[in-house]
C-alpha cells in the first residue's frame, strides 16, 4: 500500500530535478489459530545530506545577467549589507535565510561580515580561514574591481525557485582591460549551486593570475573545488562552462511499527537511499498493524504511514497414518498415507527426508478422506505437516521409515589351483535366493575385475570359476541392493627357488659347485654375476677369475609361476704387493720411508729390498737411509696362504748436495753503470732462482742478468737457488758503487772583449788531492781565464768516476754590423738590424738609414725592433749601397756610435 510521496517537478534547466521519496509497506495475509505472521515495509528516497557534494558539468544556460537588484556598484573589496534569501537554503548542514555578497565573486553565510572587507589576496588553495573563503560559494574568486556594479534575483515558483546573483563585465582589478562574466545559482529543495563562467581573465601580474572555483564550510577545513581551479591560473571553456555542486550525503530512515492501540512493537533506523524493515507479529485476532517511516538529510525530513491486516483461520485434523516399503534397493514406489482430511478439498504436504525439507506436494483428499505420497525411497520422513489453501497447519505426524529389502552372502566354499599360476580355480558363494540372477562384483588383490551375470543353483549358491591364486573380495547386487563382502584367499601350490654351494679356492682363479634346491620349478636359468651367459644347467659348476663379492641368482619357472633366489658368495682373497714411499727423490744422506699398502688374506709373509743390497722382512720396515748419489729400485714381495706371490716395486733417485756461486764482471762501479752477474750452481733438481739486488729489485730465473745501481753505497747481491728435495742453497756478491763527483763553474755570463778577463773555476773539488780536470781548450787546472766569448767546460774526475758542467760566457756590446741583407720575403735576412749582436746591456739604441742622395728613408729606436725592410713609403727599394748612422748606450754608462753601408741585394 502507497501511503505518501513528496514529488518535486523538474522544471527545464537550470532548475535541478526535485527530491521524491516514497515508502510502502506489504504483509496482508491470513494466519492460521496461534501462528505468526511477517509484515514488511520498504522505503526509497532522493533527499541527500549536504554534508557531502558532488560536482558535475552541466550545459551552459545562465539566466540574463544584468537583471535583478543592482549593489555596490563602484565599490572595491567589500561585502554586501545582510541579503534576506527568498527561501532557506541548507548548506554543508546549516540551514541559511540571509547572506551577504562579495565584490570578489562569492556568496558568504556569515553575516557578520555585512559591509565588511572582501579579501582580495588569496593566500592559498581551499580551504582556509579566510573571511573570502571560509563558509562561501567561490564562484569565481579572485580581485575584481566592481563598476557597474552587482545583481540578484529571484525566479521560479515554490519549491523550485532560484537566487541568483551576477558579476557581469566586471573589471578585474591592476588589470581593468580584461574583464570577466559569472553567475552563482541557488536552488530551493534541492540546495544544488550552478556557477555559470563566460568569460574570466587572468592577470598574471596581479595575485599570481589565481582564482578559485568551489566551496568551503563554516569550520574551514572542509572544502570541494572544480579540478585544476583551486588556486591556480585557468579559464573557462570557449563560449562558457557550467558546474553544477549536487549534495550527495547518505539519508537517514527510521521506522517505527505500533499496533491499534499505538503500542510500539519494532523500530528501525538505517542510512541509504532505499531501506527494507519486518516484524513478526502473532495476533490472537485479527488485527491492524501501521509503520511510521521518516526520511531524513541533515536539513529535512519527510514522514510517512502505512497498514497491515493479519486475519485468522483453522487446520486439518490426521487421524491415522499408513506405509509401504520399496521392492528394491534405490526403488522409489514406497508410499505413506494420511487419513482423516476433509474430501475433494487440496492440501499442502511439507515434510523432510533425512532431516532435510523437501518441496511440498500439493494432494487432494481421496472419497475416504485420504492423501498419499507416493514415488518414496528408503529413508526417515518426520515433521510432515498438511496445510489448507489459505495456510492452516495440521499438527505434526511421524517420523516414518521405509526400507529397502536386504540381501546377504551367507558363506562361501573354494578350490585352490591344481599347480602354481594355474587358473583352474574356483569359489561358490552361498544363501542367495534360489534360481534368481545376480550381478556378482569382486577384487583381485584389490584391483575391480568385469561384472558377471549369473544365475543361482536350487540351493542358492552361485560359482565364479577360471580363478588363480590371490586376494578376491565378492559382492552381489540384486534389484539395485548390495550384499555384504565376502573375502576369500586363493592358495597356489609351493613354488620356491633355492640352491647351496661350495667354494674351492685358487691363486689364479677359484671354483663353486652348485646344488639346485628349488621346488615346484620346471626349468631354471643361473647368472653367475660375472657378467658370463645365463647357465640353464640344473646344478652347475663355475669357475671365477677375479677374487671378490659374487650376487648369484637362481631363476625357478614352470612357465605360469616365477621365483628367483640370490645369495653371496665371497672370494674376495687378493693378493695384491702396493706400498708407498716418502719422497721418491732425495737429497744425499737423506731417507726414505717406506709404507705397506698391500692387500692379502692372512697369514701373508713379507720381503723388501731397497736396491742398494740392504732387504727386510717386516711388515713394515724402519726409514732407509741413502749416503751414495744414485738411482736405486726398491722392490716388495708378498706371499699369502695359498702360497701364491705378488710383487711392487718405487724408483728412488738419490742427488749431490747442491752448490751456488756469483760471478760479476766489476764489483767496484761509478753510480749508475751496469754490472753483469753470472749463476754457478748445481741446476739437477733446482726448481727456481732468484736475484735480489738489496736495492728494492728482484729478477727471477735469469742468468746472466745486468743491473745497475742508481744510489751510491755498498750492495749485497744475493743470488738464492731453490730445489724440490735438497735444501735451498745461496751466494752474496759485495758490490761498492762509487758516487758522480759535483762541479759547478757558475751562470752563464757577458762580457766585452778588450775590457778584461774573466775566472771560470771549479771551487766545489779544489780542496780534492784526488781530483783531476780536464777543459774544452785542454787545460788541466781546477781554474782558467777567460779573455773571449764562448762555450767554456770542464770534467772533473774522482776514483774514476766523471762529472762535467759548461758555461756559457756572451758578448755585452755592439762589434759586428751584418754589410748585406735581402728583403725578398723568402723568411732569410729580410730585415737589416744588428739583432744577433746586441746583448741585455742595451738600454737606448736609434738607428737612421740614408740612400746615395742622403735622404732619409729609415729610422728606428725600437731596440726589439725587426729593422728596416728594405722599403720607403711601403714602396720596395731598388738594389744597391745605403747608409746607416747608429747609436747606443749601455747600463753601464758607456755610449757608442756607428755609421757605415750596408747593401741591400733581391
Amino acid at each position: 500500500m502507497l501511503a505518501g510521496a513528496l514529488q518535486v517537478a523538474a522544471q527545464p534547466l537550470p532548475c535541478p530535478p526535485g527530491n521524491t521519496t516514497a515508502s510502502e509497506s506489504s504483509g496482508d495475509t491470513t494466519i492460521c489459530n496461534g501462528g505468526c505472521a511477517t509484515i514488511h515495509a520498504t522505503g526509497t528516497t532522493t533527499l541527500r545530506s549536504t554534508s557531502d557534494y558532488t560536482i558535475s558539468t552541466i550545459p551552459y544556460l545562465p539566466t540574463n545577467y544584468d537583471t535583478g537588484t543592482q549593489i555596490l556598484a563602484n565599490q572595491d573589496d567589500i561585502y554586501s549589507p545582510v541579503i534576506d534569501l527568498p527561501f532557506p537554503f541548507c548548506y554543508f548542514g546549516t540551514k541559511y535565510t540571509q547572506c551577504v555578497i562579495g565584490s570578489n565573486g562569492q556568496i558568504c553565510f556569515d553575516i557578520a561580515n555585512a559591509n565588511g572587507f572582501c579579501p582580495w589576496s588569496i593566500p592559498g588553495p581551499a580551504p582556509v580561514n579566510n573571511a573570502a573563503m571560509k563558509n562561501c560559494i567561490m564562484g569565481c574568486y579572485y580581485d575584481m574591481l566592481p563598476a557597474t556594479g552587482i545583481r540578484w534575483a529571484v525566479y521560479g515558483q515554490a519549491p523550485c525557485r532560484t537566487f541568483v546573483v551576477s558579476w557581469y563585465n566586471i573589471p578585474e582589478f591592476s588589470c581593468t582591460n580584461l574583464i570577466g562574466t559569472h553567475q552563482i545559482v541557488l536552488y530551493e529543495s534541492t540546495y544544488a549551486i550552478d556557477v555559470f563562467i563566460e568569460t574570466k581573465p587572468i592577470c598574471a601580474n596581479w595575485n599570481g593570475g589565481k582564482a578559485i572555483q568551489g566551496i568551503e564550510d563554516q569550520t574551514a577545513t572542509t572544502a570541494l573545488c572544480v579540478a585544476g581551479r583551486n588556486a591556480t591560473q585557468w579559464t573557462p571553456d570557449v563560449g562558457g562552462d557550467g558546474k553544477r555542486f549536487t549534495p550527495n550525503g547518505s539519508p537517514t530512515w527510521t521506522f517505527t511499527w505500533t499496533d491499534e492501540n499505538n503500542a510500539v512493537i519494532g523500530t528501525y533506523t538505517t542510512t541509504g537511499d532505499t531501506a527494507n524493515t519486518s516484524v513478526v507479529v502473532c495476533p490472537t485476532v485479527q488485527s491492524v498493524y501501521y509503520v511510521t517511516a521518516v526520511a531524513s538529510s541533515n536539513c529535512d525530513s519527510l514522514t510517512y504511514v502505512d497498514s497491515v491486516i493479519v486475519r485468522l483461520g483453522l487446520g486439518p485434523e490426521i487421524d491415522s497414518t499408513a506405509i509401504t516399503n520399496p521392492t528394491g534397493c534405490g526403488y522409489h514406489d514406497g508410499t505413506i498415507s494420511l487419513h482423516g482430511v476433509k474430501p475433494g478439498d487440496s492440501f499442502v504436504v511439507n515434510y523432510n527426508l533425512n532431516n532435510v525439507a523437501q518441496p511440498p506436494v500439493i494432494l487432494v483428499g481421496n472419497a475416504f478422506g485420504v492423501i498419499t505420497l507416493t514415488g518414496l525411497g528408503a529413508g526417515t520422513y518426520d515433521n510432515v505437516i498438511v496445510s489448507t489453501i489459505t495456510g492452516c497447519l495440521s499438527d505434526p505426524v511421524g517420523p516414518f521409515t521405509l526400507v529397502d529389502p536386504v540381501v546377504t552372502i551367507s558363506g562361501s566354499s573354494k578350490i585352490d589351483p591344481s599347480i602354481c599360476g594355474a587358473h583352474d580355480a574356483s569359489v561358490t558363494l552361498q544363501g542367495l535366493v534360489p534360481d534368481s540372477t545376480y550381478a556378482i562384483h569382486y577384487t583381485f588383490n584389490n584391483v575391480a575385475q568385469p561384472t558377471i551375470q549369473k544365475a543361482t543353483d536350487a540351493s542358492g549358491n552361485v560359482t565364479i570359476d577360471s580363478l588363480g591364486g590371490g586376494a578376491y573380495a565378492f559382492y552381489v547386487t540384486y534389484r539395485g541392493c548390495t550384499s555384504n563382502t565376502i573375502n576369500v584367499n586363493i592358495v597356489d601350490p609351493p613354488f620356491q627357488a633355492d640352491f647351496t654351494y661350495v667354494t674351492h679356492l685358487g691363486c689364479d682363479a677359484d671354483t663353486v659347485v652348485f646344488q639346485n634346491n628349488s621346488i615346484g620349478g620346471f626349468y631354471f636359468g643361473w647368472n653367475y654375476g660375472d657378467n658370463s651367459p645365463i647357465d640353464t644347467t640344473f646344478s652347475p659348476v663355475h669357475i671365477y677369475n677375479v677374487h671378490q663379492l659374487y650376487d648369484v641368482t637362481l631363476f625357478s619357472t614352470n612357465n605360469l609361476c616365477n621365483d628367483s633366489l640370490t645369495k653371496q658368495i665371497d672370494l674376495n682373497h687378493p693378493l695384491q704387493a702396493d706400498y708407498a714411499v716418502s719422497a721418491d727423490s732425495i737429497c744425499q744422506h737423506g731417507s726414505v720411508d717406506f709404507t705397506n699398502n698391500s692387500i692379502g688374506t692372512a697369514p701373508v709373509s713379507y720381503f723388501w729390498s731397497f736396491g742398494d743390497g740392504a732387504v727386510d722382512s717386516s711388515m713394515t720396515p724402519p726409514a732407509h737411509f741413502y749416503d751414495n748419489v744414485g738411482i736405486y729400485t726398491t722392490m716388495l714381495a708378498i706371499t699369502d696362504f695359498l702360497s701364491c706371490h705378488d710383487t711392487a716395486y718405487h724408483t728412488i733417485v738419490v742427488d749431490t748436495i747442491p752448490y751456488a756461486f756469483i760471478h760479476a764482471t766489476d764489483t767496484s762501479i761509478c753510480q749508475g753503470k751496469n754490472v753483469s752477474f753470472d749463476a754457478d750452481f748445481s741446476d739437477r733438481g733446482s726448481t727456481g732462482l732468484s736475484w735480489d739486488f738489496t736495492d728494492g729489485q728482484y729478477s727471477y730465473n735469469q742468468w746472466p742478468v745486468t743491473h745497475s745501481f742508481d744510489a751510491p753505497g755498498i750492495y749485497s747481491v744475493k743470488l738464492n737457488i731453490t730445489y724440490s728435495y735438497c735444501p735451498d742453497t745461496f751466494a752474496i756478491q759485495k758490490i761498492i758503487v762509487k758516487p758522480y763527483p759535483i762541479i759547478n763553474l757558475g751562470p752563464d755570463t757577458t762580457m766585452c772583449p778588450n775590457a778584461g778577463d774573466i775566472l771560470l773555476a771549479d771551487h766545489i773539488n779544489s780542496g780534492n788531492p784526488l781530483a783531476t780536470w780536464l777543459w774544452n781548450n785542454g787545460a788541466k787546472t781546477n781554474y782558467i781565464h777567460v779573455t773571449e766569448p764562448g762555450e767554456y767546460s770542464a770534467t772533473v774526475s774522482i776514483d774514476g768516476c766523471s762529472t762535467a758542467d759548461t758555461v756559457s760566457v756572451k758578448k755585452d756590446c755592439y762589434l759586428d754590423i751584418p754589410n748585406t741583407f735581402t728583403p725578398n720575403g723568402d723568411g732569410t735576412n729580410d730585415y737589416f738590424f744588428p739583432r744577433g749582436l746586441l746583448s741585455a746591456g742595451v738600454t737606448t739604441f736609434k738607428m737612421n738609414i740614408f740612400n746615395r742622395w742622403g735622404q732619409e728613408i729609415f729610422k728606428t729606436t725600437n731596440i726589439e725592433g725587426r729593422g728596416w725592410d728594405g722599403k720607403f713609403n711601403d714602396v720596395p727599394q731598388p738594389v744597391g749601397v745605403y747608409v746607416y748612422v747608429i747609436d747606443v748606450s749601455f747600463k753601464d754608462g758607456r755610449s757608442e756610435h756607428y755609421q757605415g753601408n750596408v747593401t741591400l741585394l733581391k
